[in-house]
């Protein structure tokens, strides 16, 4: 009841999306990306490399530049 959207959907197109183009993204070896589907962001998606907050209407604050340690900067 405490989730707003299922995100599976949405993992499974960015998990794809960054297979498919592994090599064209560049991207760190630990580039970390989570979704949340509540407002309790049990998975800490503000504080990844990119995250994404589902909402209630069904869309999603995106959220880039966290990052983890004893002072985690919350994404912009």
């Amino acid at each position: 009841k405490n989730e707003y959207l299922d995100t599976s959907p949405y993992v499974d197109l960015a998990q794809q999306y960054q297979y498919d183009h592994f090599f064209e993204l560049d991207l760190p070896r630990k580039f970390k990306i989570a979704f949340t589907n509540g407002a309790d962001n049990e998975s800490h998606a503000t504080l990844r490399d990119l995250g994404f907050t589902a909402n209630r209407d069904g869309t999603f604050d995106v959220y880039a530049a966290g990052g983890l340690g004893p002072h985690p900067p919350r994404g912009i």
